[in-house]
């Protein structure tokens, strides 16, 4: 269901769909509503047989008014009732069969052109370029904006470079966490529980159709779009997580810009916690939230459970690669809006994407806040204990 952020500000434009369980339309759910109309049609039809029909032509006899109404109507109401019925069938075959036809055809085209020789795949190196420990320890991010100004200041860094931060439980630095058991996903973060990893990883940074010594191109966009486990950018966002010391059981918060949301969704769909069989491997670590800005990710509508929320603005062209809107399940909130006056370029800039969080950190709507704190409460009562950054480059031939 779509809306207008009711705490977003005036004029903000903020509309969000998805997120919320109450909201969200399913296959079944038509079917059940099918069914309910055409337990109703068959009722009224009943009413109208050759024998009810004569029951209100007595009822007139004798005077019931209320029965001859009901008795005109009825033609009308079911006809009606057919019209509701058309209409929720049309609505399952155009959003859900449509859909997941046009989402299974993205990864299928990808992959057309990756076999056509143009975009080939090669290996990845990662190396880790230099190795900081805040002081004194910073804050853990607590807003969305926050978060995606975090990633603006990876993507202006350098080239080619990933930053991830370790967080750990406020006065629990240095300390050996054991394994969290039974800690429900997006809940506040307590002693003992599993480590965690916040990833941001920036978008297309060269668009040349021929792989060269950066990963972040063009080449690793169509592996992305063609399956999990191809694109260089997101093998080597794994390698990166482990050399981080993200390991089995740590979890893992990815942050990530058009390509990085692209590749971070990705992740989420092979995550040991999520993880959906299919021909990539799982991941050790575990995915615990996907927070997205200018990343077309739609076609993974089907593949995470993971807490998702993607940022988009309109007049971006990029998340309209995927050829679909996200979809309005219970996991997952779209938030978006039009950037005035900015053309498709200025529009995916992520400078422009952390007024538009700040606007997200304000939604009231229920999806919206659901999300929102299921992400934020991971880094709640935490503190960056360690910031690392790795930079990744081709390397020989792919695996």
């Amino acid at each position: 269901m779509s809306g207008e952020g009711s705490g977003a500000g005036s004029g903000s434009g903020l509309k969000t769909w998805g997120g919320d369980a109450r909201t969200v339309a399913s296959s079944l759910e038509i079917e059940r509503v099918l069914a309910k109309i055409r337990l109703a049609e068959e009722c009224l039809r009943s009413m109208v047989t050759p024998l009810a029909v004569a029951g209100h032509v007595a009822d007139a006899i004798t005077g019931s008014t209320k029965s001859i109404a009901v008795g005109l109507e009825l033609p009308v109401l079911i006809e009606k009732l057919r019209h509701l019925e058309l209409a929720c069938v049309e609505a399952s075959r155009a959003y859900f069969q449509g859909e997941t036809e046009l989402a299974a055809d993205i990864p299928s085209l990808a992959q057309s052109a990756i076999e056509s020789g143009v975009f080939r795949e090669t290996g990845v190196a990662v190396r880790e370029v230099f190795d900081s420990r805040p002081a004194p320890l910073e804050r853990a991010p607590d807003q969305i904006a926050e978060l995606i100004w975090h990633l603006q200041r990876t993507d202006e860094h350098t080239q080619n470079r990933i930053r991830i931060d370790r967080l750990e439980v406020a006065g629990q630095f240095g300390t050996d966490v054991g394994p969290a058991i039974g800690t429900e996903i997006g809940a506040p973060i307590a002693k003992g529980v599993d480590p965690l990893f916040i990833a941001y990883v920036p978008g297309t940074q060269v668009w040349s159709a021929t792989a060269g010594e950066n990963p972040f191109d063009a080449t690793s966009n169509v592996a992305a779009m063609a399956n999990p486990n191809l694109a260089a950018t997101e093998r080597g966002l794994e390698q990166a997580l482990a050399l981080a010391g993200a390991g089995t059981g740590a979890r893992v918060l990815l942050v990530g810009h058009s390509q990085g949301g692209i590749i971070s969704a990705n992740l989420a769909t092979r995550s040991g916690f999520h993880f959906f069989k299919g021909p990539a491997p799982e991941t050790k670590f575990k995915v615990v939230g996907l927070l997205t800005a200018g990343a077309p990710i739609g076609h993974l509508r089907n593949q995470t459970n993971v807490p998702t929320m993607s940022i988009e603005h309109s007049n971006d062209l990029v998340p309209k690669l995927d050829g679909q809107l996200n979809p309005n399940r219970s996991n997952w909130v779209t938030a978006t809006r039009a950037l005035q006056g900015a053309n498709p370029l200025q529009a995916h800039e992520l400078k422009n994407y952390v007024e538009t969080a700040k606007l997200v950190d304000q939604a009231q709507d229920s999806g919206a806040k659901l999300i929102r704190e299921k992400i934020l409460n991971l880094t709640k009562g935490t503190t960056v204990v360690e910031t690392r950054w790795f930079e990744l480059s081709r390397s020989g031939e792919r695996p």
